[in-house]
């Protein structure tokens, strides 16, 4: 019997061991995990601002070559009916809190952009020697489109 007892008694001190060791391991994160964890949000906090912040810039700025080409097919409709584009060299349409020089029925430009003429003969928008250009951009970014009425292409400056 005192075998027994005694058997008992040892694993009672393993079992009482063990719920010790188990509470105690179980009581929250180690200091080391927490900054471990920390660490790798901060990471991948910073690689996903980065991607969006590119994203807002390349979303600007396909919205100001939208806006020019809309701009171009409505002056060019405009130009079959009245035979001369409207805007003049330095004067702008736009939406971006100023007042536009000029106004096109049909058109008005995305918030935040504006459209300058930057060059050309609104009577004559077609002459190569003197081609009308229109200057695009976003109050949010640095980056400038032209669009050129006698190439018919969108570049950026």
């Amino acid at each position: 019997m005192r075998d027994y007892l005694q058997q008992n008694t040892n694993n009672m001190a393993t079992k009482d061991q063990c719920i010790s060791y188990c509470v105690r391991s179980t009581r929250g994160f180690t200091l080391i995990e927490l900054l471990t964890i920390v660490a790798i949000l901060g990471i991948l906090s910073a690689i996903t601002a980065g991607f969006l912040i590119g994203s807002r810039k390349t979303a600007y700025e396909i919205t100001i070559k939208h806006d020019l080409q809309i701009f171009a097919r409505v002056q060019e409709a405009y130009f079959a009916e009245h035979d001369t584009f409207v805007g003049s060299n330095g004067q702008s349409i736009r939406s971006d809190g100023v007042d536009s020089d000029f106004e096109l029925e049909g058109f008005s430009p995305s918030q935040g952009v504006c459209i300058t003429i930057t060059s050309g003969d609104p009577g004559n928008p077609f002459d190569p020697g003197n081609p009308y250009i229109a200057e695009g951009k976003h109050n949010a970014v640095d980056s400038v489109f032209e669009y050129n009425f006698v190439t018919k292409t969108t570049t950026k400056k």
